[in-house]
């Protein structure tokens, strides 16, 4: 069992990710935002995590997610990892941008997630980061460099308002 130390009261704009992520904590932090972020992170190894938070109410508004580089999602551990935010009212859920054999079946999984009248909102950044301009990405096409830092940082918050 995982087990994390829990914060003394409930975390607005929390923002959970991999090293993606991890790449624009400092902007993210600098906006506000409590990054949760780790290379090479996994969805189903933040399950426990989830589940900690949420048997603690500690779960504020909103709550940022982006998990999915590092390896295939399962429909069971997406269910799983999003059990405790069904009370959370926005949800941002950012899909994959990275040349690897799960990505399309990762984004399909997290686009299908967000239907009318939930509080999951998709946020496509397979697509929205080709449009960052300047330099973006480290040479592998998924690390962000400061250009995309920034980009990333904005494109969020252009949905939070921070």
């Amino acid at each position: 069992t995982t087990t994390t130390t829990l914060p003394p009261e409930p975390v607005n704009y929390l923002a959970i990710g991999d090293s993606v992520m991890l790449g624009a904590a400092g902007v993210l932090s600098e906006r506000g935002y409590t990054v949760n972020a780790e290379k090479s992170r996994q969805m189903i190894d933040m399950v426990p995590v989830m589940q900690q938070l949420g048997d603690a109410d500690l779960f504020g508004d909103p709550i940022v997610i982006h998990l999915g580089t590092n390896g295939p999602i399962t429909e069971e551990t997406l269910n799983d990892f999003l059990r405790p935010l069904t009370g959370v009212p926005n949800v941002l859920l950012l899909n994959v941008r990275a040349n690897r054999p799960w990505t399309a079946q990762n984004n399909a999984l997290l686009s299908a997630r967000d239907g009318p009248g939930d509080n999951i909102i998709l946020v496509d950044w397979n697509s929205l980061s080709n449009n960052c301009v300047g330099n973006c990405f480290a040479s592998d096409g998924i690390h962000l460099s400061p250009d995309g830092q920034k980009f990333y940082a904005d494109m969020i918050g252009d949905i939070t308002g921070r």
